[in-house]
């Protein structure tokens, strides 16, 4: 079913991103950011790497939770 990213936000980001807002630009960033780790964790053999990449994604997705919160407090 598509992208790791796809994957990870299915249902919240249809609902909730619809438009072409600075959090979809942003959503759209980081997604690329996050697929391209996990293509580089799905490529290699090294535990190290696929270690490194899986936590790059997950601090990715901290840092996009934190930014659309950022660019949405108080609205």
């Amino acid at each position: 079913m598509g992208t790791l990213w796809q994957r990870i936000t299915f249902n919240a980001k249809e609902q909730m991103y619809s438009d072409n807002t600075q959090e979809t630009s942003l959503r759209e960033e980081i997604s690329d950011l996050i697929n391209k780790f996990d293509e580089i964790r799905n490529q290699t053999e090294e535990w190290d790497v696929k270690r490194l990449a899986s936590i790059t994604i997950s601090k990715l997705e901290e840092a996009c939770m934190f930014w659309i919160k950022t660019l949405t407090y108080n609205k």
